[in-house]
């Protein structure tokens, strides 16, 4: 629900702002979908984390070492064409990219069902690895 209602908000902001989806409601609907399940997946990640290690301070440290590369190696500011060769092959594999380009697609009106389910797929298979290494974790540590 959390997710949510960041996402709404976000979006409030947007329209504020000037941002019309030109996908309609359904769009936003699946843009809504997307982000939940990513916000998911990586929530399962962190849980993770911050399960292996002890200190909150240290979570937050490894939670940004992690986020820094996949964010700024993605699509999400420059066009992977403009970059390198070896961090082209970075953002072609990396998951924010795939989020970006799909919510791009879905918001702007011209939706790729590929980068749609790629997009999602992703963070349900990363759900699908962490929550149960995240629960394992959980009741390791409890015994």
């Amino acid at each position: 629900m959390r997710y949510t209602a960041s996402a709404v908000m976000v979006l409030a902001v947007g329209f504020v702002m000037g941002f019309r989806a030109d996908g309609g409601v359904g769009a936003l609907l699946a843009a809504l979908v997307l982000l939940n399940a990513f916000a998911l997946g990586m929530g399962w990640i962190f849980t993770a984390v911050a399960l292996m290690v002890r200190s909150p301070g240290t979570v937050m440290t490894l939670s940004w070492l992690m986020l820094m590369p996949v964010t700024f190696g993605s699509n999400i500011y420059v066009a992977p064409e403009t970059m390198p060769g070896w961090l082209q092959a970075f953002v072609a594999v990396n998951p924010v990219s795939h989020i970006t380009t799909a919510l791009r697609g879905v918001l702007g009106g011209a939706p790729s069902l590929g980068a749609f389910g790629v997009a999602l797929v992703t963070p349900l298979a990363v759900t699908a690895i962490f929550a149960p290494l995240s629960m394992w974790l959980y009741g390791r540590e409890r015994e």
